[in-house]
């Protein structure tokens, strides 16, 4: 019974389907490459800095990590250059 209501013609578009509306391949959104130019400046931007401060930090502890050898070294010829002149004077 339900057949023969949309066959009688009630309602807008009865008896048709619906797809047989919409050609295929038509009207189907596509998709854009968004402008990423701002955004490939930034993350540029903070690549750079971030290889930046890398460096800054492999520098400060190659230091922080060879002061007490140099520390130790140091005071030693500090040490023998007062201690030798005066061996050699007496």
């Amino acid at each position: 019974m339900a057949d023969e209501e949309i066959v009688s013609g009630e309602g807008a578009g009865a008896g048709k389907p619906i797809t047989a509306d919409i050609p295929y391949g038509k009207g189907l959104p596509t998709v854009l490459a968004p402008f990423m130019g701002p955004f490939d400046q930034i993350t540029d931007s903070v690549l750079y800095r971030a290889q930046l401060v890398v460096r800054d930090q492999k520098l400060s502890s190659g230091v922080n990590a060879a002061m007490p050898i140099g520390a130790v070294v140091g005071f030693l010829f500090a040490i023998l250059m007062v201690l030798l002149p005066v061996y050699i004077m007496t």
